[in-house]
């Protein structure tokens, strides 16, 4: 059940797409690259550490949302690795909020990308990773087996 999929072959370009952000959005936590800006979990979830995230927490956050986006990249286990996608949705929701710019552009690129993360994480949680998967791949394997 959990990795029956029957999706279509052109869901890989959202699965890469999601995956490609959540990446990103891990290394920006990571500190990899300081030019690449602030993760948007960082953003969220510093006000509620009083400006300040533990490193060990925030490394654990972002190794965990990397995993997750190579699972979601190469479609292995994608209806679990989905997961963090809707983290980062509550996170993007909030942190426009938080700061107060409701109605301004930074908010409706927030909510727009929010949005589509939302749209995509739905579709392969429901759908599973489409036939150009891992997933695919195992189960074609089981039923021929069979």
């Amino acid at each position: 059940m959990l990795l029956n999929t029957r999706a279509h072959a052109l869901l890989l370009l959202p699965r890469l797409w999601l995956g490609a952000d959540l990446m990103l959005d891990a290394i920006r936590a990571l500190g990899v690259n300081h030019h690449l800006g602030v993760s948007r979990i960082e953003r969220c979830l510093s006000p509620l550490f009083s400006g300040y995230i533990p490193s060990p927490t925030m490394h654990a956050i972002a190794w965990t949302q990397a995993g997750c986006a190579v699972l979601v990249i190469i479609g292995l286990a994608t209806r679990i690795a989905v997961l963090p996608a809707f983290i980062a949705i509550g996170s993007m929701l909030a942190s426009w909020n938080m700061v107060g710019t409701l109605g301004t552009a930074r908010a409706l690129d927030a909510t727009s990308r929010s949005a589509a993360i939302l749209v995509v994480g739905i579709l392969l949680l429901a759908l599973g990773a489409g036939r150009l998967s891992i997933d695919a791949y195992i189960t074609r394997g089981r039923s021929r087996r069979r």
